[in-house]
C-alpha cells in the first residue's frame, strides 16, 4: 500500500512540474540574468558568462548573447566575444544604431587582426563599450530613483535632487539602456525642466529598439514641449493685412474696368447732357480705383514685411523626424517688385524656400 502511494505521489509531482514549465523557466532565467549582471558589475566576468549562459538555455533571448559577448570582451577574449556578437546581430531584429556600429567595428577589427596573423588578439579591459542592459529589478530601481528625484525637487531639496539625477546620468554613461533615457526625460518633464526633458525625449525616440509604447508617449511629449517657431506670432498680422489688401487691389481692378466701360460710352455718346453725366461718373470711378489700388498695395506691403520677419525668425522650422536625417539647408530668398495692372501698379512677392 505504501509503495502504491509513493508511486502516486511521484506521478502527481511530475504532472505538476509539466503543467507549469514556462513559468518556472522564465522565473529562473530572470534570476540568472540578474545574478549575471551583478557579477559583471563586480568584474567577475567568468561567473557572469556562466549565469548568462544558464539564462539563455532557459529563455534564448538575444540580449543574453550580447551580455556574454560583453563579458568575453572584458576578459580580452576577442574570438569568443566576436562569436557571440555575431550570434546577437543575427538573432536581434531591432538593434540600437550605436550598439550596431560598435559591434560591427569590433568584429571587423578582429578579422583584420586575424589576417595579419594574430591567433587571438587581446583587447584592453578598460575599452569603452555598451554594458549589459538593465535587469528588471534594476529598471524598477531606476524608476523609483526618478520618483524620488521629483519628490525632492518639488519639496525644494535641490541639492539632493541634483545628486540623484547625477547618479542616474552616471549609470546611463555605463549602461546604455533606452529605459534609463526615458526615465530621465520623464523626471525632467515632471518638474517642468522643458529643455532638459526635450533633449532626453529626443535621444530616446532616436533609438529604434526602444519600447514602442514609450516611444509614442515620448513623441507626444515632444510635440507638446516643443516651443512654437519664433516667427509664428507674425503670421496672423500678415494674414490680417493680406486679405483686405488683396480685396483692395481686386476692387481697384473692378473699378478700373467700370471706368474703362464708362469712357467707351463717353466717346460714343453725342448727347451733351449724357456726356457730362458719364464724365462725372468716370471721374468718381477713376478716383475710387486709384484709392483702392493705393490702400490695397499698402496693406499687401505691410503683409509682406510681416511675412519676411516670420521667415527670418524660423517659421519653416523642421519637424522632429526631419531633424534626425541630415539634409542640406536650402537657400531662402525673397524678392519684391511692382507689376503694372489696369489703372495702376501692384506689389508682388516671390522667391525660393
Amino acid at each position: 500500500m505504501n509503495r502504491v502511494l509513493s508511486w502516486l505521489v511521484l506521478i502527481v509531482s511530475v504532472l505538476i512540474l509539466q503543467a507549469h514549465p514556462a513559468h518556472c523557466e522564465e522565473e529562473s532565467a530572470a534570476i540568472y540574468e540578474e545574478e549575471g549582471a551583478r557579477l559583471f558589475l563586480s568584474k567577475s566576468y567568468e561567473g557572469a558568462i556562466k549565469q548568462f549562459n544558464l539564462a539563455y538555455r532557459l529563455d534564448p533571448k538575444p540580449q543574453y548573447l550580447f551580455n556574454i559577448g560583453q563579458s568575453y570582451r572584458k576578459l580580452g577574449l576577442a574570438a569568443e566575444a566576436t562569436e557571440y556578437y555575431q550570434r546577437y546581430l543575427h538573432d536581434e531584429k531591432k538593434i540600437d544604431p550605436t550598439i550596431y556600429a560598435d559591434l560591427t567595428t569590433y568584429i571587423d577589427q578582429y578579422y583584420v587582426s586575424q589576417e595579419k596573423g594574430s591567433s587571438r588578439p587581446r583587447v584592453s579591459a578598460e575599452a569603452a563599450e555598451p554594458a549589459p542592459l538593465l535587469a528588471a529589478e534594476e529598471a524598477a530601481d531606476a524608476e523609483e530613483l526618478i520618483a524620488q528625484y521629483v519628490r525632492d525637487y518639488r519639496a525644494g531639496n535641490q541639492a539632493v535632487a541634483n545628486e540623484i539625477m547625477d547618479q542616474m546620468k552616471q549609470v546611463l554613461a555605463s549602461r546604455r539602456d533606452p529605459i534609463l533615457i526615458y526615465h530621465i526625460a520623464n523626471g525632467f518633464d515632471q518638474v517642468r525642466r522643458r529643455r532638459d526633458a526635450l533633449e532626453y525625449y529626443r535621444r530616446f525616440v532616436a533609438i529604434e529598439t526602444a519600447d514602442p509604447r514609450l516611444r509614442r508617449r515620448a513623441f507626444e511629449r515632444i510635440a507638446l514641449l516643443t516651443p512654437a517657431p519664433p516667427g509664428q506670432k507674425y503670421l496672423w498680422p500678415s494674414l490680417a493685412l493680406a486679405i483686405p489688401g488683396l480685396a483692395g487691389v481686386l476692387t481697384g481692378v473692378g473699378l478700373f474696368v467700370q471706368s474703362d466701360n464708362n469712357f467707351q460710352q463717353f466717346t460714343s455718346e453725342s448727347d451733351e447732357q449724357k456726356k457730362r453725366d458719364l464724365r462725372d461718373k468716370g471721374t468718381g470711378l477713376s478716383i475710387g480705383s486709384t484709392a483702392a489700388y493705393a490702400a490695397g498695395g499698402a496693406l499687401l506691403a505691410g503683409a509682406g514685411v510681416f511675412a519676411i520677419v516670420a521667415l527670418k525668425k524660423g517659421i519653416r522650422q523642421k519637424n522632429e523626424e526631419q531633424k534626425t536625417t541630415p539634409r542640406a539647408t536650402p537657400k531662402r530668398t525673397l524678392t519684391g517688385s511692382l507689376a503694372p495692372l489696369p489703372g495702376g501698379f501692384g506689389l508682388s512677392f516671390g522667391g525660393n524656400y
